[in-house]
């Protein structure tokens, strides 16, 4: 692995990291937006950035539960592993374009993410059927809400991040 591909791996994971953790409150629970998923769009760039990313969030559940943010110790495995199958798929599907926008792509972050952490916060919580259905639409919604803001700021990322694998 060249010293490159090191440093842009610690970047987008701290980056990742950063940006959720800055909105701490709002990073964590049933209902969340972790800002630091708008860079789940780097998926489209390369898979390496999945790896990056699954990193990044690692840290972030990690970090919340040393500091209490983040009761949930089966996040590391759950949030991390949503994180790792998101990323996944949306290189997988990065060629599908709606409307000439990756939209089917990165609804797999919600979609991933609603299923897995959703069920996690529901099995955590205790929840019912019903609390548990809602529990995955808040999450999806959460998610949304970050990949919206991934789509707004996507061009200058696409330009940052474009070459760093190469």
């Amino acid at each position: 692995m060249t010293t490159k591909k090191i440093a842009t791996y610690a970047l987008v994971a701290s980056v990742y990291t950063v940006l959720s953790l800055v909105v701490a409150p709002f990073s964590f629970g049933q209902i969340q937006v972790r800002l630091g998923e708008m860079l789940m769009l780097l998926c489209l760039l390369d898979k390496e950035y999945v790896y990056a990313l699954t990193l990044g969030c690692f840290l972030t559940n990690l970090i919340g539960i040393i500091t209490g943010m983040n009761p949930m110790i089966l996040d590391l495995i759950v949030g991390t592993a949503a994180t790792f199958i998101a990323g996944t798929l949306v290189y997988q599907f990065r060629n599908i374009l709606t409307f000439k926008k990756p939209i089917f792509s990165i609804s797999w972050v919600a979609i991933v993410n609603g299923i897995l952490v959703g069920l996690e916060l529901a099995y955590y919580l205790k929840f019912g059927f019903t609390e548990t259905l809602l529990t995955m639409i808040y999450v999806a919604i959460g998610e949304i809400i970050a990949c919206g803001v991934g789509l707004i700021v996507y061009e200058p990322m696409k330009r940052l991040f474009s070459d760093a694998f190469k």
